[in-house]
């Protein structure tokens, strides 16, 4: 799995983007990130996924028929307008994957104040997660 986690900055809020093989459940959620769901510290991969739930915007709903890079580029906002970042959405998008992207923000929680203080890129076929836009 590859896995990339880098100290970041004292950000109030982080972007993410996410997209599964399969629907967004949580049991889905935990096979994609090879967890078992009896893992110690499940309870705080079950609050991640809650967190990602609650905040998250399905991006075709949003945008419509027009997935432009233009488009994605000024909804996802600045932090993703890296071309290669682009490139991987749009590639989701055209295997029929739903793409969500939302916000975290610190003094939330502390799992919140974690994803805002932290860089977490996860890409697998399984998966693509990526928290690390505070980082750009």
């Amino acid at each position: 799995m590859k896995i990339r986690q880098d100290f970041v900055t004292n950000s109030s809020s982080t972007s993410f983007i996410i997209s599964m093989k399969e629907d967004f459940t949580v049991d889905n959620f935990f096979k994609a990130l090879r967890v078992d769901t009896n893992f110690r510290l499940s309870g705080l991969i079950k609050q991640m996924f809650k967190l990602i739930d609650q905040s998250k915007h399905d991006l075709e709903k949003v945008l419509g028929p027009d997935l432009s890079f233009d488009n994605i580029t000024w909804e996802l906002g600045y932090s993703y307008s890296r071309n290669e970042i682009l490139k991987v959405v749009k590639n989701l998008l055209a295997d029929k994957r739903k793409v969500y992207y939302g916000s975290f923000y610190d003094q939330s929680s502390p799992l919140e104040d974690f994803l805002c203080a932290y860089s977490l890129l996860i890409d697998e076929d399984d998966i693509y997660f990526n928290a690390e836009a505070s980082g750009y």
